[in-house]
């Protein structure tokens, strides 16, 4: 017997939604599509900068050195950088390091990206006031404006010229070159280093074992629930027909925030308990464990080298 027109259809599916005007239709599209390619972009952005530990697995040159050797080194490197006031100088490391990366293999491009796409952002907010004549003193180089009276803040007074001076542009120069230096070190130094790895060198400096380990799960949690995270969204965009009010999507977060809450205590619970119930008595055993080497030793009498003398020159040359 044939089914009657439309009986299996639910009645919400057979209403028609109220006409849109297409400019309205065209923006809410817009913003859901920015709003969904922004949530997958930090999410998977957290995940690569975090994770990406491909570089650290192949046979490049600092792949082949102790972790704790790299990071001594990279910690006396960055030592030596914040003293260092020449900008020939700074970029004289910047090309070291850089020598260094294509060395252990990582590919130009992806290095670059990785440090000057955000340093300039970041940095440079905090620089832009360090170029006025008002906080740095010197010759103007570009006049913003001219007041007809010295402007005065309580007890202190300003110049009539508001400039950018030539001394703000070099210290905002050196600031910048300064923070995209320190960040290429340290940069290169989680790329070509397993992060676990890592973090078992900072026994190194004293670091507590119980703090090495909470710091180690928490970075293997950071993994588990971004995954989990983005899955959600998955769902819930697989599972929407058409969109619900703003209350009812608020709604629906805050739930899945209690959710997400309650899933990683109940994970930390039952992981725990199964630690323990395996013999877990509050340190990690590990099955390969970190040696020394001749390489490791020639490592950090080069880099200490080095290091000495920029600073030579740096006394001598400024």
């Amino acid at each position: 017997m044939p089914l009657e027109k439309n009986a299996a259809l639910p009645d919400w599916m057979l209403k028609r939604s109220a006409p849109t005007s297409p400019g309205r239709f065209e923006s809410k599209k817009r913003l859901t599509g920015f709003t969904q390619k922004t949530i997958h972009s930090i999410l998977h952005l957290m995940k690569e900068a975090l994770f990406s530990e491909q570089y650290s697995r192949k046979t490049g040159l600092l792949q082949q050195i102790d972790p704790r050797t790299k990071l001594l080194v990279g910690l006396a490197v960055l030592i030596t950088v914040s003293f260092i006031h020449l900008h020939w100088l700074l970029w004289t490391i910047y090309v070291v390091v850089l020598f260094l990366a294509l060395s252990s293999r990582i590919e130009f491009w992806f290095f670059f990206k990785r440090v000057w796409l955000f340093v300039p952002l970041a940095t440079g907010i905090i620089a832009l006031p360090a170029l006025l004549n008002w906080v740095t003193q010197g010759n103007p180089v570009l006049v913003l404006h001219q007041f007809q009276q010295p402007p005065r803040i309580g007890q202190w007074s300003f110049p009539k010229i508001l400039a950018i001076s030539d001394n703000g542009v070099k210290s905002a120069l050196l600031f910048v070159s300064r923070v995209g230096v320190s960040v290429s070190i340290v940069v290169l130094l989680t790329l070509t280093t397993v992060w676990q790895k890592l973090l078992r060198s900072l026994r190194v400096f004293g670091v507590p074992q119980f703090f090495v380990f909470t710091l180690g799960m928490t970075y293997r949690y950071i993994y588990l629930l971004l995954n989990l995270l983005l899955d959600i969204h998955l769902g819930k965009k697989s599972r929407t027909l058409r969109s619900s009010g703003a209350s009812q999507e608020q709604k629906w977060v805050a739930s899945r925030m209690g959710y997400l809450f309650r899933r990683s205590h109940h994970l930390g619970e039952g992981v725990y308990g199964a630690m323990l119930s395996r013999g877990f008595q509050g340190e990690a055993k590990v099955l390969d464990e970190l040696q020394w080497s001749r390489f490791d030793l020639a490592a950090v009498a080069v880099s200490l080298g080095f290091c000495a003398a920029l600073l030579i020159a740096q006394r001598f040359l400024h």
